[in-house]
């Protein structure tokens, strides 16, 4: 058992440091523009897309 822990345990460790490396907000994104940039174009993308599928109805006002 412990031999096999000896071979696992290496390779754990590389998985977990290569998990923890990821892209910074200042990283270019897509189209050029930084993570945090195209991280809040697809918010805005995401919102208008919602809003095009629940249009909200005009009130109708009683004359």
């Amino acid at each position: 058992m412990s031999h096999r822990l000896l071979h696992i345990t290496p390779l754990l460790a590389g998985t977990l440091v290569l998990a923890s490396c990821g892209a910074d907000d200042s990283d270019p994104g897509p189209g050029g523009v930084s993570m945090e940039d195209a991280r809040a174009l697809d918010k805005a993308a995401a919102k208008l897309d919602a809003e095009q599928a629940n249009p909200e109805k005009p009130d109708a006002k009683a004359d």
